[in-house]
Formats: C-alpha cells, sequence, structure tokens
C-alpha cells in the first residue's frame, strides 16, 4: 500500500522487449548505492526483506546488503525491468573484502548464502 504523502516512481514503456542485463552483485552496498545501481542496469528494487540491527534510521541509512534474490551468478541475467530483493545488516562485521573498483574505493560483499 502507498501511504498518503509517499512518492510514486511511474515507469512507462512499450512492453518486455526481451532484452535482458547481467544481474548486478549488490552484496556490501548501502540502499543507496544499490539504488543507484539497478537504476543504471535498467533494473528496479524489488522488496527490502530485511534489516538486521536496523533500531534507527541511522542504522537503516548505513546498513549494507548481505543477501539479495536474484543471486548474482556468472552468465545468469534477468529482463529488463525485473525486480531484485534485497535483505541488509547494521552488522558489517560478517562482510567481507571485495577487489577495490577502478575509483580506487573498496567495496564489501558477505558470505552469507546468496539465494
Amino acid at each position: 500500500k502507498v501511504r498518503k504523502g509517499e512518492a510514486i516512481v511511474l515507469v512507462l514503456g512499450s512492453g518486455e522487449s526481451g532484452e535482458r542485463v547481467p544481474i548486478p552483485d549488490l552484496r556490501g552496498l548501502t540502499r543507496g548505492e544499490v539504488q543507484a545501481v539497478v537504476n543504471m542496469a535498467s533494473l528496479n528494487l524489488g522488496v527490502l526483506v530485511d534489516c538486521r540491527g536496523c533500531n534507527t534510521p541511522e542504522d537503516s541509512a548505513f546498513a549494507r546488503v548481505y543477501r539479495q534474490a536474484p543471486a548474482p551468478r556468472e552468465n545468469d541475467r534477468i529482463a529488463l525491468g525485473g525486480l531484485i530483493d534485497v535483505w541488509l545488516t547494521a552488522d558489517t562485521t560478517g562482510l567481507r573484502p571485495v577487489p577495490r573498483d577502478t575509483t580506487g574505493t573498496q567495496a564489501t560483499s558477505h558470505d552469507a548464502e546468496d539465494n
């Protein structure tokens, strides 16, 4: 349900093109970073399933993805406009480092199951 005063994003298209894109690995990213990545990939953020340890708005703002569905697997693709559900955690101690990107910043990923 949409609550009074909430924003609604309406995406119009001419139907499914059949085009598929790689599933991005969102693990280790914040919700804001996830939104940017899925938008750039012409995908949509699905359900925020859970936010472990998120007790305040600040916790939620800094929480990181530890699981996503569908999970990123080599050669798996998703239809343009497809939904990706994410699970967040405020506890980053279980997150493991992943290779640095081209900007020199370090992302993180989680050892948890990706399903």
